[in-house]
């Protein structure tokens, strides 16, 4: 809804529906409509007049549904900032924290050292880049889909699920596979009586071969912020926090967090260049409840300009300096080459980090060793490196064009994962036709 360009009356339809749910759970419980505060979060990748635009409907439903004191009551915030406020006050988070909030569309990281925010990165790079369809795809390619599917319908069909698997069939007709996947996650608890068969976190957590998709995703996000942090001679981390539903897959990777903390370690040693430190990582049963509870740690309205001032974008082919004033008519090709560059720079990284630290993607991650020789040519070959340079335009073409953005508008977000999208999806398909 947020990204997708729908007509703004379908978003309006939308955030009404939420209101009346809201309105009705607060009279059900005796409370005072007027003076309720409904906190929302914005992406800080989205433009301010994306973020303007979405202030003028909460308000207007609020007058609708609830009062008019919708200038005191409404209160948004950056959903970047919000987790570290849970973090921090308790969690005992240390001072020098990265906090990664992952969503469907975006991944905000939010770094802070001495208890004051140094920099916040937005990109386009979260859940759906792992299970959507890339640029210009379909489900029949989608790695996760073409495995999980079927095989989740025969269950649905032995167990006589029959709503589901009808609710399935018009899911697939809209031919999304972020709807599907979605949708495979949701089949737990007493609607499937706990069918273990139809748990999709876990069948992918059991998954070894599909977790190199997860490794290239979290670990790419993981070197994207170091090389940004050092840029600015900013201190590794002693904490990274994640949030947001995305960041569910997180336990894909390992369910273990001193593993988890282990790999992001190596990124932040490899990149640095010294094995200084230590690093914790923490990260909410539900990862969700760490912005929802952030919000309410300080609910007071939090403008875009306050955010505006640390916000940096990165090109992705040169970590040495900013540009916030860069716009999409400056990408000239070279700036393209230099970018997928610097992404095959972050893949020779991480499968020299398996090499040297006593082969850490299959030992400490369980990955598939059998595979292992594949997936690295495939990321760092000739096949890999014309999908790198295809995904790059295909990225810029998207934006300009499902975005609206113009020409003239200045970089919004890195273009460093623009190649990886592509790659992502393909990787996955390739590995599940491996079986």
């Amino acid at each position: 809804m947020k990204w997708g360009g729908v007509p703004d009356r379908l978003l309006e339809m939308h955030l009404e529906t939420l209101f009346i749910l809201m309105r009705n759970k607060v009279a059900l419980n005796d409370g005072n409509l007027s003076a309720t505060k409904i906190i929302w979060f914005y992406p800080a990748s989205m433009t301010i007049g994306k973020i303007n635009k979405f202030k003028k409907i909460w308000k207007d439903a609020y007058e609708r549904y609830f009062g008019s004191n919708s200038s005191q009551n409404v209160i948004s915030i950056s959903e970047s900032t919000a987790p570290y406020l849970h973090f921090i006050k308790t969690q005992g988070a240390a001072n020098e924290i990265v906090t990664i909030d992952i969503g469907g569309g975006t991944t905000d990281a939010y770094i802070v050292e001495n208890q004051e925010g140094k920099m916040l990165l937005s990109f386009r790079f979260a859940s759906n880049a792992i299970f959507g369809d890339a640029y210009n795809s379909n489900p029949s390619k989608n790695g996760f889909v073409c495995k999980y599917k079927e095989s989740f319908k025969k269950t649905m069909e032995s167990n006589r699920l029959l709503e589901l698997l009808e609710a399935l069939k018009q899911i697939e007709d809209q031919g999304k596979s972020t709807d599907i996947v979605t949708f495979l996650f949701s089949l737990v608890g007493e609607k499937v009586d706990n069918n273990k068969e139809l748990d999709f976190l876990r069948k992918l957590s059991n998954d070894d071969r599909m977790r190199y998709v997860f490794i290239v995703f979290y670990g790419s996000i993981l070197y994207f912020i170091a090389k940004a942090m050092k840029s600015k001679g900013l201190m590794k981390p002693k904490t990274i926090a994640f949030s947001g539903n995305g960041a569910r897959t997180l336990r894909i990777l390992s369910d273990e967090d001193t593993v988890v903390a282990k790999f992001a370690k190596l990124i932040f040693d490899g990149v640095y260049g010294d094995n200084k430190g230590t690093i914790q990582v923490m990260m909410e049963l539900n990862p969700k409840i760490a912005t929802c509870k952030g919000g309410l740690e300080d609910p007071n309205p939090q403008p875009y300009e306050t955010i505006g001032d640390i916000k940096t974008v990165f090109v992705g082919n040169d970590f040495s300096h900013d540009d916030n004033q860069l716009t999409y008519a400056d990408i000239i090709d070279s700036t393209k080459e230099e970018v997928v560059q610097s992404v095959e720079e972050f893949f020779k990284f991480l499968f020299d980090l398996h090499k040297n630290n006593q082969e850490f993607l299959v030992n400490m991650l369980s990955a598939d060793p059998t595979i292992l020789n594949d997936v690295k040519e495939f990321c760092l070959g000739e096949e890999g490196s014309q999908l790198l340079q295809v995904s790059m335009a295909q990225g810029i073409s998207n934006k300009c064009k499902s975005d609206g953005v113009s020409r003239d508008t200045p970089l919004e977000e890195t273009l460093f994962f623009y190649p990886l999208v592509g790659l992502l999806h393909d990787l996955a398909y390739r590995i599940g036709q491996m079986g």
